[in-house]
C-alpha cells in the first residue's frame, strides 16, 4: 500500500513538473515577441528557443509551431529571409497537420507576401573529374516544403584529362578552373563565395595511387596559382559523397525514398539510395568505362584486335564482374525493392544518343527519359557487330529541324568521346549493371537524367546551402 501511495505522489510530482514546463515555455514565447517588439533581438531568439525546446519536451506540437512562428518573424525582422522561410513553414506543416486552420493562413499569408519563395539565389560549382572540368550556374530557391530546389542556368566541360596528373594536364585544368571561374563571376553574377570549387571521387582514386604520391599537392598549388586564391576551399569527395549528392541533385525529393541511383563515370561507379530523410545507404566499384578499358588492355599478352579486346571482356564480366555486382547489390535492399532506377554516366549518354537519337530533343525538353534492358543488350552486340552503323544511326525519321540538328551536334560529342574501346567496355558493364538491378521480383523502370553531367556537383551546392542554414537555425 505504501509503495502504491509513493507511485501516485511520484506520477503527482512528475505531471506537475510537466505542466510547470510548458507553461514556462509558453511564457518564453511570448516574452520573446515582447522582446522582439523592442528590437531586442539576441533575448529573443533566446527566449523562443527556450520556448521551443519545453514545447518539444512537452510534445505540444501547437505551442512547438507557435515558436517556429516566433522565430520566423524574429528573423524577418534580421533580414535573414532563408532562415525566417525555414522556420515558418516549419510551423506552417505543424499548424496544417493540427488543423490549426486561422494560424495556417496567418503564417500562409506572411509567406505570400513577403514572396520570398519566388526569388532565386545563384550559385556555381566547379568540378574537377578524371576526364575533365566542368562548371554549372544554378539558381536555388526554397519551396513551400522548405526543400530546396534548382534551376540550371550554365554549364560547360571541358575535356583536360586531369587525372594524367601530369604538368600540361595540370596547367591545362587550372586554366580551365580560372575561365569557368570568371565567367561565373562576371557573366553569370555568382559571389566568388558561392562557388564551390571539388575534386571528384574518380580523380580522387587516381590521385591515392602510390604511383602518385605529392600529384595532389601539386595540382592544389596549380589551381590557387591560376586563379590568384591560394586559400580558395577545394574539397575532395569520396565515391558515397558523390553519390549522395547526385541522389540530391537528380531525384526529386518526393521520389528519394523510392528510387536508388548509379553513376557510371570514367574511374569509378558509384550510386546508393537514401534509406530515410537523412541517411544515404552508398554503393560503390573500381570498375568504369575506362577504367574498366585500361583493365582490358592491360592483360598479358594484351588483345591484338577489337574482337579479341571484346572477348577478353566479356571474360572479366561472366568471370567475376557479374558476381561482385550481385554480391554487392544482394546487400543492399534498396536496389532491388525499389522500382525506379536512375541511371547517370557517359556510356548512358552515349546509348541514348546512338540508340534513340529521336531521344535526345526529348531530354532537352523534358528533366528524364526512359531506357530499358533491351536497348543496353542491343548497345552491347551492336558495339563489336555493327560498330560503324552504330556510332552513325539513321536520322531520317526525325522530321523536326531543331531535333535534327540537336541530334547531329550530340552524336559528333559523342564519336569525339568514346572510342570504341571505351564504348565496348562501357556496354558490357552497363549491360552487366542493368541485368543485376532487373535480377529481382521488383519490376524496374530505367531513367536517363538531363542534367547527370552536373548533377552531384548542383547537389552538393544545395546540400552545402542545407547544412549552412540548419547551422543559423540550430
Amino acid at each position: 500500500m505504501r509503495k502504491f501511495i509513493y507511485l501516485i505522489l511520484i506520477l503527482f510530482l512528475s505531471l506537475t513538473s510537466f505542466g510547470q514546463s510548458l507553461q514556462e515555455g509558453i511564457r518564453a514565447i511570448k516574452l520573446g515577441h515582447t522582446l522582439r517588439a523592442a528590437a531586442r533581438y539576441v533575448e529573443a531568439e533566446e527566449s523562443f528557443k527556450r520556448g521551443l525546446y519545453a514545447a518539444q519536451n512537452a510534445g505540444d506540437k501547437y505551442w512547438e509551431g507557435a515558436a517556429y512562428e516566433g522565430l520566423g518573424l524574429l528573423n524577418h525582422d534580421k533580414e535573414n529571409e532563408e532562415e525566417a522561410i525555414i522556420y515558418l513553414n516549419k510551423a506552417l506543416v505543424i499548424y496544417t497537420k493540427l488543423g490549426a486552420e486561422a494560424s495556417k493562413e496567418a503564417v500562409a499569408f506572411l509567406l505570400k507576401s513577403w514572396d520570398k519563395l519566388s526569388v532565386p539565389q545563384y550559385y556555381g560549382g566547379i568540378d574537377v573529374g578524371s576526364k575533365g572540368v566542368k562548371a554549372t550556374a544554378i539558381t536555388v530557391r526554397l519551396n513551400s516544403n522548405s526543400e530546396y530546389t534548382y534551376e540550371v542556368k550554365y554549364e560547360n566541360t571541358k575535356n583536360t584529362e586531369p587525372m594524367a596528373l601530369t604538368p600540361q594536364s595540370n596547367e591545362e585544368t587550372a586554366k580551365a578552373i580560372k575561365l569557368f571561374l570568371d565567367t561565373l563571376i562576371n557573366v553569370h553574377n555568382v559571389p566568388i563565395e558561392k562557388i564551390y570549387i571539388v575534386i571528384s571521387s574518380g580523380l580522387r582514386q587516381a590521385m591515392d595511387m602510390p604511383a602518385n604520391a605529392g600529384k595532389e599537392a601539386e595540382l592544389r598549388k596549380i589551381i590557387g596559382t591560376s586563379i590568384n586564391n591560394p586559400s580558395k576551399k577545394i574539397d575532395i569527395l569520396t565515391p558515397a559523397q558523390e553519390a549522395e549528392y547526385l541522389t540530391i541533385g537528380i531525384v526529386p525529393p518526393h521520389l528519394r525514398l523510392t528510387s536508388s541511383i548509379m553513376d557510371i563515370g570514367s574511374g569509378n561507379t558509384k550510386g546508393g539510395y537514401f534509406v530515410n530523410d537523412k541517411d544515404f545507404e552508398p554503393i560503390s566499384f573500381g570498375t568504369a568505362t575506362k577504367s574498366f578499358a585500361k583493365t582490358i588492355k592491360g592483360v598479358k599478352p594484351p588483345p591484338k584486335d577489337i574482337k579479341e579486346f571484346y572477348e577478353q571482356g566479356l571474360w572479366f564480366i561472366e568471370n567475376g564482374k557479374a558476381k561482385e555486382l550481385n554480391d554487392e547489390l544482394s546487400r543492399k535492399p534498396g536496389t532491388k525493392n525499389r522500382k525506379r532506377v536512375y541511371l547517370v554516366g557517359g556510356i548512358v549518354w552515349a546509348m541514348n544518343a546512338y540508340m534513340h537519337p529521336e531521344k535526345i530533343k526529348e531530354l532537352e525538353d523534358n528533366i528524364f527519359v526512359e531506357i530499358n534492358l533491351k536497348d543496353a543488350e542491343l548497345f552491347q552486340k551492336a558495339a563489336i557487330r555493327n560498330y560503324d552503323s552504330l556510332i552513325h544511326p539513321s536520322l531520317a525519321h526525325i522530321a523536326d529541324e531543331k531535333a535534327l540538328d540537336l541530334a547531329k551536334t550530340t552524336l559528333e560529342k559523342v564519336r569525339t568521346t568514346f572510342d570504341q574501346e571505351s564504348i565496348i567496355a562501357g556496354s558490357l558493364w552497363l549491360n552487366a549493371m542493368m541485368k543485376e538491378y532487373c535480377n529481382s521480383s521488383t519490376p524496374k523502370r530505367f531513367y536517363f537524367p538531363k542534367y547527370g553531367v552536373i548533377g552531384w556537383l548542383s547537389g552538393y551546392i544545395v546540400k552545402q546551402i542545407s547544412e549552412e542554414n540548419r547551422r543559423k537555425t540550430d
